[in-house]
């Protein structure tokens, strides 16, 4: 009696999901679901409110903490450890770099503020930088601007004369949709990290609104508007952008529609092709 062996799948199955891996909107698809997830993890970890009454605020001593390593990119910080560092020693971290951010050796990358305290002793300096985890490039670990990056990236490749493909374009732009509409609502830009007590402790830079919604959009808006299929599909976006948004969000947005419509009618002379690109098309 001859053993059998694991059931294989069939060779066409393999080669269609390695079709759909590596494909430009296989990995649209793979680099949304990454972002969403990096989103969920950083958006609600921090807030945006001004730092509370009672938080030290003319600090008695400012120490500089430098990164002493090779030139890197900020990956990651322990947000964590380092607010109750924070909280232990009663200072405050103002972090001078968001992940994704290039350092050079010797580059000043937070400070400390202490109140009545008297001078950070260096083994807190030293804890502090440990806070903070370098890389030799970016990644999406908390960097929510590099996951549009990489979105954006994919979309322009594919509207290049060379690859002609605006349908990936099209399936990127799904995904990016789907991050901002996460996003639209939720506190963005230099934000306060806060205690158990309630009390700001760490002051850490992050993109804003603006800041994403560009780096997710422009190009896409500056290379496919001579595709109708992908303005009619920047169309539906901006719409359910400014459904969704906030008052205080939506200029933005609707600088970005009226970019849409100035370029579409500069790259589609053809009124047959402009009035196809008019129709919003989800």
């Amino acid at each position: 009696m001859i053993a059998q062996g694991p059931v294989l799948p069939p060779v066409h199955y393999l080669l269609a999901t390695l079709r759909h891996a590596v494909t430009g909107g296989g990995l649209a698809r793979a680099g949304g679901a990454r972002l969403r997830i990096v989103i969920d993890e950083t958006s609600p970890a921090a807030t945006a409110e001004p730092p509370l009454p009672g938080a030290p605020r003319c600090p008695d001593e400012e120490v500089t903490v430098v990164h002493d390593g090779r030139p890197a990119v900020v990956h990651a910080v322990d947000e964590r450890r380092l607010t109750r560092l924070a909280a232990r020693h009663d200072i405050r971290v103002r972090l001078l770099h968001p992940p994704g951010a290039f350092v050079g050796t010797h580059a000043e990358i937070a400070r400390l503020e202490c109140s009545g305290t008297g001078a950070a002793p260096p083994r807190l300096v030293r804890q502090v930088a440990s806070c903070i985890r370098y890389g030799p490039s970016r990644t999406l670990r908390q960097d929510t601007a590099y996951g549009f990056r990489l979105l954006a990236d994919i979309a322009i490749r594919t509207l290049s004369p060379a690859v002609n493909d605006p349908t990936t374009a099209v399936q990127t732009l799904d995904q990016i949709e789907e991050a901002l509409l996460r996003l639209a609502d939720r506190p963005l830009g230099p934000v306060w990290l806060l205690d158990t007590a309630g009390l700001p402790r760490v002051a850490r830079p992050a993109p804003d609104w603006h800041d994403l919604l560009s780096t997710a959009l422009d190009e896409t808006l500056l290379y496919g508007t001579g595709h109708p299929q992908v303005v009619r599909r920047l169309r539906t976006l901006l719409d359910r952008l400014l459904t969704t948004a906030p008052e205080e969000r939506r200029a933005p947005v609707l600088e970005r529609r009226d970019a849409l419509e100035h370029l579409t009618a500069a790259a589609l002379p053809e009124p047959l092709f402009r009035d196809l690109a008019r129709r919003p098309d989800p």
